[in-house]
């Protein structure tokens, strides 16, 4: 791999008019993956070390990046593959070679195949790195593609075949979940739909006192509609590339909508399979669908044909009808309030500007989002509105967070106002006095951050008196941090502000505390009583460990200039 990264630097030279263009030939062994994985990898880390962007190493890069399977979802998938051989469970997802006139007829079948076949180039069932998230190559993974080349071409296949399907299915969960990482998100393509975004509102939330950087919440409305004009171009360049494709009548609550299905290009499978093909639809109102409402898997041609709500329209016949039945749905769809499920219109909001200088105390809950499962993920969305010269990149913020973000961002803004305060007085007294020649810090009152316990107590003393122990308020953690606030158990600090925030979080995923279904306030959980067991307090996750600073020239402890405390000296 390194010497082919090589070769291709060779030919791709600074300043070409015309950059190269590679072609990586393989054939159907599944073995010959591991060469192009290791290639596409090295290609998205040299991209990512030197530009700052997996995708700009070269061209190249973006083509093998499909072939890549050495990261967490390799891993993941190998895990699941051995597992899966160990335990004979049902597979989650459906094989190519298993079934009626396939090379296994049955499941169990190829378990015990892919387990004779697994040991006799000695490999083991096991593997420690399911949850290893790092950048490193997995040794075990790296072991499994060397050593299926020595097992005949059709066995190689199954079993290269079996852990891409459970690759894929592995991608699929993470994105229904809103984890999975796609680095830098473009709002203006969709399914190769051209998307118009427009700046609707901006709003300074904080600046920074000694930068001046400001911390900016940009509002973007996005139109995903599909006009007439774009579906018809459309259908004259790509339709009867598949057997089935073009318009269709799509019967949603009650109501036929016009849809037009293209064929995509990628393949689910290997196999030169009509019914595996994957479709898009496009719909007045959603733009580009890849997946029906209430499916996990993406729409293929075998359930676009089969579909009972689908129902295929003559495009010669019907052409004049199509058009008025989607011209009315397109501007119907534009006349609905924006957000509302009938508009074409939505709504995204973002937070610009100097992100890193707030980002502990709102890293949280961005990253918390729609999904409700915390994540080291970075939601980065990039968009050129049509009303604005300049691109905006920022981070996505749910709608539903919004409000926490705004407080939290308030919260440092009072802090700072109380640090400048003070530090004009102290330059007031200076003046009147003359300098010292000496820095004085300002001196605003501090607050430690509180513990789980004090929260804990805290939420309980303000609840007992309440009606049924529920404060309709009390919506979040931000109730909470203002009334600790008010009593003086917390300040604006960013480090109370992350305290509370995690430690209110916890205590209603220890169910400690509960949301109220009716009123959505935070209410006391009643506790069982007379059950004759002792039950013990759920333990909290800790607070999350800021990155310590590093010392300018501190480096990491190791060389030169590191013996006794010099290493120490240098940081202050």
């Amino acid at each position: 791999a390194d010497k082919a990264v090589q070769q291709l630097g060779r030919v791709h030279r600074s300043n070409q008019v015309h950059p190269p263009r590679f072609a990586v030939l393989l054939s159907e062994l599944g073995g010959e993956s591991r060469f192009v994985s290791s290639v596409a990898r090295r290609l998205q880390l040299l991209g990512a070390i030197t530009r700052g962007d997996r995708g700009a190493a070269s061209g190249v890069s973006g083509e093998l990046k499909s072939f890549d399977i050495q990261n967490r979802y390799g891993k993941r998938a190998l895990d699941s593959f051995y597992r899966i051989l160990r335990t004979h469970e049902d597979f989650p997802v459906d094989l190519d070679f298993v079934g009626p006139r396939r090379k296994f007829k049955e499941a169990e079948q190829f378990y015990k195949a892919a387990e004779n076949a697994l040991m006799s180039i000695g490999i083991r069932l096991t593997t420690d790195e399911r949850f290893d998230e790092s950048l490193k190559e997995s040794k075990t993974l790296n072991a499994f593609l060397n050593r299926i080349m020595m097992l005949e071409p059709s066995m190689q296949n199954c079993m290269f075949g079996a852990v891409q399907a459970l690759y894929n299915h592995e991608v699929g969960l993470d994105q229904e979940a809103g984890l999975y990482d796609e680095g830098l998100e473009t709002l203006n393509k969709r399914c190769g739909q051209r998307v118009e975004v427009e700046l609707s509102d901006s709003k300074v939330l904080f600046t920074h006192p000694e930068t001046g950087a400001e911390t900016t919440h940009l509002k973007l409305k996005i139109d995903r509609g599909f006009s007439w004009t774009c579906a018809s171009k459309l259908f004259e360049q790509r339709a009867g590339e598949i057997r089935g494709d073009g318009f269709y009548y799509w019967k949603r609550g009650g109501v036929e909508t016009p849809v037009l299905a293209i064929a995509q290009a990628r393949k689910v499978s290997y196999e030169d399979d009509e019914d595996s093909v994957l479709m898009t639809l496009y719909s007045p109102r959603d733009g580009a669908i890849s997946k029906l409402p209430g499916s996990s898997k993406r729409l293929t041609h075998e359930e676009l044909t089969e579909h009972p709500a689908l129902r295929r329209a003559s495009a010669e016949r019907d052409r004049l009808t199509l058009q008025r039945a989607w011209e009315a749905q397109f501007d119907f769809a534009g006349q609905m309030p924006v957000g509302s499920e009938e508009s074409r219109f939505r709504e995204e909001h973002l937070l610009g500007g100097s992100v890193l200088n707030v980002w502990g105390a709102v890293g949280s809950i961005v990253q918390d989002g729609s999904s409700g499962k915390s994540s080291e993920r970075i939601p980065l969305i990039r968009a050129q509105p049509k009303n604005r010269k300049e691109a905006v990149v920022g981070v996505r913020v749910d709608a539903r967070k919004l409000p926490e973000v705004q407080y939290a961002l308030h919260a440092l803004l009072q802090r700072t106002a109380m640090e400048t305060q003070a530090q004009a007085e102290i330059n007031a007294v200076v003046a009147d006095h003359g300098s010292t020649g000496a820095r004085i810090a300002p001196s605003v009152p501090a607050v430690d951050p509180p513990s789980y316990e004090s929260v804990m107590e805290c939420m309980e003393e303000h609840l007992k008196d309440r009606p049924n122990k529920c404060d309709e308020g009390w919506m979040s953690w931000v109730q909470v941090h203002a009334h600790m606030v008010n009593i003086g158990r917390a300040d604006h600090s960013e480090q109370c502000v992350v305290a509370v925030q995690h430690w209110v979080n916890e205590l209603i995923r220890l169910r400690v505390f509960i949301v109220d279904d009716v009123s959505g306030g935070i209410k006391v959980k009643e506790k069982a009583k007379g059950c004759g067991w002792y039950v013990p307090p759920p333990k909290p996750k800790p607070l999350p460990k800021k990155p310590a600073k590093r010392g300018k020239g501190a480096g990491r402890g190791r060389g030169r200039g590191t013996r006794g405390n010099n290493a120490c000296n240098l940081g202050d």
